[in-house]
């Protein structure tokens, strides 16, 4: 994960991860699903999505897709469907 460059991708990962892990993983997607369906979301309502659509109050930069799929690769208590 060389590519994360700045706080703004920082922050992004971490909003993106905290809202799978409450609302991306319904025990029947995969991962990659799970994150091209994240990735629809915003493309279509902007990156305030991973804050329930209000204000967001600080800076944020779109991490690569690559980027978040490596973070949930490192999350060892992460359960989702095996297909």
């Amino acid at each position: 994960m060389v590519q994360i460059v700045d706080r703004e991708q920082t922050a992004a990962l971490a909003a993106a991860v905290k809202y799978l892990g409450s609302r991306g993983f319904d025990g029947r997607k995969t991962i990659v699903e799970a994150v091209d369906e994240l990735y629809s979301l915003i493309g279509q309502k902007g990156l305030s999505v991973l804050f329930g659509g209000g204000t967001v109050r600080l800076g944020l930069a779109m991490p690569r897709r690559e980027e978040l799929l490596g973070t949930l690769n490192r999350w060892r208590r992460l359960s989702v469907a095996v297909r």
